[in-house]
């Protein structure tokens, strides 16, 4: 445990320092260009030049001064130009007309030699200079924190001078660093060297103070608090006046540090890294630019709180330390910032993770703490609208997460789902009422978990789903429809169309679930009336759940074509295919108390049959009916084959009705000028000629051979005589 504490540590720390060593350098560069665009805005503004007056009304001579005047210009705008750049004055050129009349003088540039120069002293990326002026002087910042924490943890005990001293040289030490780097920053070409020497100086300040109270005991945990916020304090004055946030990131090493190398209690490190992020926070506030440090602050501290729970136990009460201090934060802070936003979902993330984590076992105590929560971001919520704020949608989602850990950490299965869906019902009303669009996620969430929570409730050790109960009046037509209700109630009286997409997936859901219902009512009366026969009750149990397939199939395409949803479309077509697959390959299929004709299979095909008519009349395609016309041709040989297992030596009827269905679907289509019917009809006709030329010649007996050849040879005739004779009318 303690090898995989520190690899997550060791992890966590590189990750951090390299965030620390991009931003210092992405905080170089920045502050660079902002010193170039300044400079660009007081040239400009130097080299703006007067009007050119028109001295004649000749459009030639106006373009030709005005003109070039104003390329010229937008040249200079153009380049960028260092501070340090030399000031090119401006001459004067006078512009004459035709009359060689001298008018106003109109300033301007010569533009290549400016251009020419201003390339020459251009400033781009040097890798070098940010490699010995910067990185290398943060690296070894870094370095000089670490030896120091070295040296007074491992090496000073063997160093023969008391404590007392060495805390003093300590602080001198760190004091000398901060002085001297103050009297450095004066010169410009040693200001960025200046910063990370005056927070290291300070990162050795806050060693040495913290040294003093964990190892050498000298200072007790006010002294050692008093002395660190004078510190800090220190510290963001400086970091503020300065405006560097080198100084301050250094600092903030080193007090990070301090704990993790020296060691302390886990209340003292924890209650150290709160206070660390309280002054980070004071400082963005002031300068809101730097608020990135506070993100890395939080990642941090989340590394550590982890830690010690991996390690030992972990109050409570440091993670509602750091909650609180970022709530007050957010209440304080610009509400526009999405940097900051995304610090509000973290502390919230890392508050609840804590929670459920420490109270595990105590359900109760959790939902307890977690519908406080819930209430007090409800009042963080009223309290950002009165400012005017944003993060009220975040404060809005804290309080439905929340109340849907509370629920289900307090409920059981069923109560669990009606509460979802009621919570899901009154957020839909509020999403139209207040057109909160934020919330439409919430509304969608909530409703999926209810529908989940609905197919894996259990009732006592079985789900509700398969359950044996007296049809209707049972637990699963609670668990089940009134969900689906209020899910079909949301998309269709409640939510308008400009959220079509969550009220599509609410009308798939909510249908789904209404026949999920019905498929789990079939098997418990199946179940239940043909307990007896397994075969026959698994028979009529799948047809069941085909024909409620075929008839969701036709729903869900209804739906779809009323609200243009794409969803159930495809949902349709889905249930379009694997209906028709699953009926053709479970049509084999034959318990012995099964009769021809009277049976589900029958009502199947014909259900199926009758759907997929009515999808092509809605669709407008011909493949709805190919299909039809292809159950067709099955349920006859279903029919057959079964006449043919209960009256034995008849084996020639599955060809007749292979002649006959063909022939009439062939007549049919010629009569009525279908081209599914003529196409389907030939196909089954040549298979009709196959299966008794090669299968029927070869096993039947003469007399059924007979019936069988004649059957095919009337029809075929007959075939060719409608078609010929409508040929001919035609």
């Amino acid at each position: 445990m303690e090898i995989v504490f520190f690899i997550f540590l060791v992890f966590g720390l590189f990750i951090i320092f390299g965030l620390f060593i991009w931003m210092l350098i992405m905080q170089q560069q920045i502050s660079e260009l902002r010193d170039s665009v300044k400079h660009i805005s007081t040239l400009v503004r130097k080299l703006s030049v007067t009007p050119v007056h028109q001295v004649m009304k000749s459009s030639d001579n106006a373009d030709s001064v005005a003109g070039r005047t104003h390329r010229i210009n937008e040249a200079v705008e153009a380049v960028p130009v260092r501070e340090e750049s030399p000031q090119i004055p401006p001459p004067a050129v006078q512009s004459v007309n035709r009359n060689s009349e001298v008018k106003e003088p109109v300033y301007t540039v010569n533009s290549q030699d400016y251009i020419k120069n201003s390339y020459r002293d251009d400033k781009t990326f040097d890798l070098q200079k940010a490699l010995l002026g910067n990185i290398f002087s943060v690296v070894g910042a870094v370095a000089i924190i670490i030896a120091t924490i070295i040296f007074i943890k491992i090496v000073s005990p063997y160093i023969v001078i008391s404590p007392e001293v060495k805390i003093f040289l300590g602080f001198l030490a760190g004091l000398g660093m901060g002085i001297g780097a103050l009297f450095m920053h004066r010169k410009e070409n040693l200001k960025a060297y200046s910063e990370v020497l005056l927070g290291t100086g300070f990162a050795v300040l806050f060693i040495t103070d913290y040294c003093a109270y964990s190892m050498f005991h000298l200072f007790n945990v006010w002294a050692t608090a008093i002395v660190s916020v004078g510190f800090l304090v220190a510290a963001y004055i400086i970091a503020d006046r300065m405006k560097t946030l080198s100084m301050l990131v250094i600092g903030l090493i080193g007090a990070y540090l301090t704990p993790l190398f020296a060691g302390g209690e886990a209340s003292l490190v924890l209650s150290y890294f709160i206070f660390i992020n309280m002054i980070s926070l004071i400082f963005t506030l002031r300068n809101k630019k730097t608020n990135c440090i506070n993100l890395i602050n939080l990642i941090l501290t989340l590394f550590v709180y982890t830690g010690y729970q991996i390690s030992d136990s972990l109050n409570i009460v440091y993670p509602i330390s750091l909650w609180v201090v970022y709530m007050v934060y957010d209440l304080l802070r610009d509400k526009t910032n999405k940097l900051d936003t995304v610090l509000s979902c973290i502390n919230y993330a890392i508050l609840t993770f804590f929670t459920s984590v420490i109270f595990k076992d105590a359900q109760a105590i959790l939902a307890i703490l977690l519908g406080a929560g819930a209430m007090i971001y409800g009042g963080l919520s009223v309290i950002s609208r009165y400012l005017k704020g944003s993060l009220y949608k975040i404060y809005d989602y804290s309080v439905l997460i929340n109340l849907w850990l509370v629920v289900y950490f307090s409920c059981n299965d069923v109560v669990s789902v009606m509460l979802w869906a009621l919570i899901a019902l009154l957020v839909s009303l509020v999403v139209r009422k207040s057109n909160a669009d934020y919330l439409g996620g919430a509304v969608l969430w909530y409703y999926f978990m209810t529908f989940i929570g609905a197919i894996l409730a259990k009732d006592g050790a079985e789900y509700c789903f398969a359950a044996q109960y007296t049809p209707v009046f049972n637990l699963r037509t609670f668990v089940f429809i009134v969900p689906a209700f209020m899910m079909l109630t949301s998309a269709i009286y409640i939510l308008e169309d400009k959220y079509a997409k969550l009220r599509n997936s609410l009308l798939f859901s909510g249908l789904t679930l209404a026949y999920l219902y019905v498929i789990g009512e079939i098997g418990s009366i199946i179940g239940q009336y043909y307990a007896k026969d397994k075969a026959l009750a698994s028979f009529n149990e799948y047809m069941l759940y085909l024909i409620t397939g075929f008839i969701y199939m036709l729903h869900t395409r209804r739906l779809a074509d009323i609200f243009k949803s794409v969803l159930l479309q495809v949902i349709s077509y889905i249930f379009a295919v694997i209906p028709f697959i699953a009926l053709i390959s479970l049509s084999y299929i034959y318990p012995d108390s099964v009769i021809p004709v009277f049976n589900l299979r029958f009502a199947a095909y014909v259900v199926a049959i009758v759907c997929y008519l009515i999808l092509a009349k809605i669709t407008k395609s011909d493949i709805p009916k190919y299909l039809a016309v292809i159950l067709g041709f099955f349920l006859c040989h279903t029919e057959a084959v079964g006449i043919n297992r209960i009256a034995e030596g008849v084996t020639y009827i599955i060809s007749l009705c292979w002649v006959l269905y063909s022939g009439i679907t062939t007549i049919t289509g010629i009569i009525r000028s279908k081209k599914v019917l003529i196409n389907s009809g030939i196909v089954f006709t040549i298979l009709s000629i196959i299966r008794i030329f090669f299968y029927d010649l070869a096993t039947v007996d003469a007399l059924y051979k007979l019936i069988a050849f004649l059957a095919l040879g009337i029809i075929l005739m007959l075939i060719s005589y409608i078609y010929t004779k409508n040929k001919k009318k035609n």
